[in-house]
C-alpha cells in the first residue's frame, strides 16, 4: 500500500494538524494518516506526517496536499520491495 509522506508549515496550530490528518484519514482509499511522531523533541520532527492509502487515492493525496496552504511538502514515498 503506497505511503505518501508530508511536512506542516512551521506554526501551523497542532489542533488544525489533527483536523487535517483526521480528514484525510476519512477519504474513501485512505486507511490511515497520522504524525511520524508526534512526541518528538524536534520541533521539525513533530512537523511531519504519513498518509497510507491505496494507489489512486495516494496520488490525489498529493496533489491537494502540495497545494494546501498548511503543508510545506508532500511525496509519494519510494515503493520498496525485495527482488
Amino acid at each position: 500500500m503506497p505511503t505518501v509522506t508530508g511536512a506542516f508549515k512551521a506554526g501551523v496550530p497542532k489542533v488544525r494538524q489533527r483536523e487535517l490528518l483526521e480528514a484525510l484519514g476519512r477519504r474513501a482509499g485512505v486507511t490511515e494518516a497520522n504524525f511520524i511522531k508526534e512526541d518528538a523533541a524536534s520541533d521539525d520532527m513533530r512537523l511531519l506526517f504519513y498518509v497510507r492509502a491505496d494507489e489512486d487515492a495516494a496520488k490525489a493525496v498529493v496533489e491537494e496536499l502540495r497545494s494546501h496552504a498548511d503543508v510545506a511538502a508532500a511525496e509519494l514515498a519510494a515503493r520498496r520491495r525485495l527482488t
